[in-house]
């Protein structure tokens, strides 16, 4: 105290109490004594500075007081609290205000810098056919991460794309500074639907063939194999035509949608009446590429089964299809029989039963 102004200053005395004793002079001279308690000055302290990522904020934390406040407000979750989340948009310097439980104040600032948020470029969107590839490329990251399926890579930034239906590939990654960018592209796949069936799929010439169209797209192009086309942008439109050969014809639809293209083949057989035209009586395994084999000549057979049996029986030798044969080479010559069963593509069912010679 200053004994001559009578003035206190606790900030010399110190935190604590001091007894004070003063006298009043004059004619009747006074004297008295006082304590004062001086209460000491909050310790605050708002943290140290930190940097955070545009749009991601980070939590403050301040120490050393009862009571806080926080200015300026803008970009806090609450300014009234030690814990505030700092969200500023661009670098600020916050202060805070600390109050002890006896009333004392105290302040301390915190810088808060601000990255700005990667800028994230990706091109697009694509539109493609199905089973075709585009090439995504994105910029703006030091660190990339694709969610999507069919993708080259998920970890570059300019993956190859080849998804199997429309697709939206989701990117996100960091910079060079550690904040997060994010963005997408679509890739749009067009699917045309080629599909058909047929009234019937085998028959005998002349043979009037209908089919049924089951495709998806803008327009269809028709080929059926026999010298006949069409073009028609007509979905619910079912063609005919006629083989008038005999023959295995291919009937190719392909259909059209937004410039994309896909085909479907069905095969239609058509056949003469189905016979048996030659079983040979000797067959010559000598080595000259003529007749060394047992092998019955037919037309238009679907199916054909041809026992083999030696002259006591025994089956050595079996057939199972129409162009099948049979060589007697391992067995030698002698005399054969064989017990045959056939199916014509007309249904017409063949029986036969005999034997051959063979000799070398």
């Amino acid at each position: 105290m200053d004994a001559n102004l009578g003035i206190f200053n606790p900030s010399v005395a110190g935190a604590g109490q001091a007894n004070i004793d003063y006298t009043i002079p004059g004619v009747c001279e006074v004297s008295d004594s006082a304590t004062i308690t001086v209460n000491p000055t909050p310790n605050v302290n708002a943290g140290i500075d930190i940097t955070i990522c545009e749009g991601v904020p980070a939590g403050l934390n301040a120490s050393g007081a009862a009571l806080y406040v926080w200015s300026p407000a803008a970009g806090l979750s609450n300014a009234n609290i030690s814990n505030p989340q700092a969200g500023p948009a661009n670098t600020t310097v916050y202060t805070v205000t600390g109050v002890s439980q006896q009333g004392c104040t105290a302040s301390d600032q915190i810088t808060v810098s601000v990255n700005d948020a990667p800028v994230v470029t990706v091109n697009g969107p694509f539109t493609i056919c199905r089973g075709e590839e585009i090439q995504l490329i994105a910029n703006g990251l030091e660190i990339y991460n694709w969610i999507g399926s069919n993708l080259s890579s998920n970890s570059v930034n300019d993956p190859l794309a080849s998804p199997i239906a429309t697709t939206t590939y989701q990117l996100s990654g960091f910079d060079d500074n550690g904040c997060e960018g994010t963005s997408s592209v679509t890739v749009n796949v067009i699917d045309p639907v080629a599909y058909f069936t047929s009234s019937v799929t085998e028959a005998m010439a002349p043979l009037d063939v209908t089919f049924f169209n089951e495709s998806d797209g803008d327009s269809f192009f028709w080929d059926f194999a026999n010298g006949d086309q069409l073009q028609t942008n007509d979905g619910s439109l079912d063609p005919t035509t006629t083989f008038n050969a005999e023959g295995v014809y291919s009937v190719t639809v392909t259909t059209t949608l937004e410039g994309c293209d896909e085909s479907y083949s069905l095969d239609i057989l058509v056949f003469y009446d189905a016979g048996i035209v030659l079983i040979p009586n000797i067959v010559s395994f000598n080595g000259d590429n003529k007749n060394d084999t047992f092998r019955i000549l037919s037309n238009n057979i679907r199916t054909m089964n041809v026992d083999i049996f030696d002259r006591w029986g025994k089956l050595v030798g079996n057939i199972d299809r129409p162009t099948g044969e049979w060589s007697p080479r391992e067995e030698g010559t002698g005399t054969y029989y064989y017990v045959m069963k056939a199916v014509g593509f007309d249904g017409k069912s063949f029986d036969r039963a005999g034997y051959f010679t063979a000799v070398d």
